[in-house]
């Protein structure tokens, strides 16, 4: 039997019994799962009138970690025939191919899931960025990377932003932080020490501080004015899934628009004039670089 076939009698099995959201999305995905192989989470969530949520929710009562998981059951199945041909012809672009494919499935899953958890607290924490006297970003290990590009960024826009890639500077830092000032500590699990206590410190001192985690109960919580979730989860066993970094990077870039949306002449003046500069600083098409 065909997996598509299974999966259609699973969902018709269940139908009857699901909550009216799901059932909304069980019957909508019964009826088209010829198209899910080529449909995102955003795409079957518009086209069925059912939230993202539901539609996870869904996936994961019928044993999937999510929708990410369901629909490529579904494409290794359709597409399977069309696998064993490109493999024999050519299987070591086929491998890469592959493996390119699930990189970018498993990018797509986290942003749509991170969009489904978006709150009213986004703006919270963009009127406390845009009204902060000082801003710093904490985290560990390659947490350290959205953080870093998040300080970079908004240097392009004429704020001094600080990140620390050092535990104990962290800590230290933390100390100066007080009221007025927005900590960001960046975390996937909400559990590593070294920011928590970071977050902690700042947090008795009176600085607004902005949990980013997959994490919905966490030892950083407590600590957190505000906290924006990452939809994503690591079951790797070395805990070093790259998504979960597409995911933190997506909560803080979509801050900084927002930060931008809302900044005055004068800023606008300011990042017209270092981006005049950059661009001064590019070679042309007739010059060669110098001799190292």
């Amino acid at each position: 039997m065909k997996i598509h076939e299974i999966l259609e009698r699973k969902l018709q099995f269940m139908i009857p019994t699901l909550p009216k959201g799901e059932k909304a999305a069980a019957m909508f995905l019964a009826d088209n799962l010829d198209r899910v192989p080529a449909m995102t989470l955003g795409q079957i969530a518009e086209n069925s009138g059912c939230s993202s949520a539901t539609i996870t929710r869904l996936c994961k009562r019928m044993d999937y970690n999510g929708y990410f998981e369901f629909r490529n059951l579904m494409r290794n199945g359709v597409l399977q025939d069309d696998c064993d041909e490109k493999a024999a012809e050519d299987p070591l672009e086929n491998e890469f191919k592959g493996l390119m494919q699930s990189i970018i499935d498993s990018d797509r899953e986290t942003m749509e899931s991170t969009l489904s958890l978006i709150s009213d607290q986004y703006k919270n924490v963009g009127d406390a960025l845009l009204k902060a006297n000082r801003i710093f970003m904490f985290g560990n290990g390659d947490a350290i990377i959205p953080c870093e590009s998040f300080s970079l960024k908004m240097a392009k826009a004429g704020r001094l932003c600080m990140h620390y890639s050092d535990q104990d500077i962290q800590i230290f830092a933390a100390g100066t932080a007080g009221e007025g000032d927005v900590v960001f500590v960046v975390s996937h699990t909400g559990r590593t020490r070294s920011v928590v206590n970071a977050a902690k410190i700042a947090h008795e001192q009176g600085a607004t501080v902005v949990g980013v985690t997959a994490a919905l109960k966490s030892p950083l919580q407590r600590y957190c004015t505000y906290v924006l979730y990452v939809g994503t989860k690591d079951m790797t066993d070395t805990k070093d899934i790259v998504s979960r970094r597409i995911g933190e990077h997506l909560v803080l870039e979509t801050l900084y628009l927002y930060y931008n949306a809302n900044l005055d002449n004068t800023v606008y003046d300011h990042r017209r004039k270092s981006a005049n500069v950059v661009d001064s600083m590019k070679l042309d098409d007739t010059e060669e670089p110098a001799d190292a």
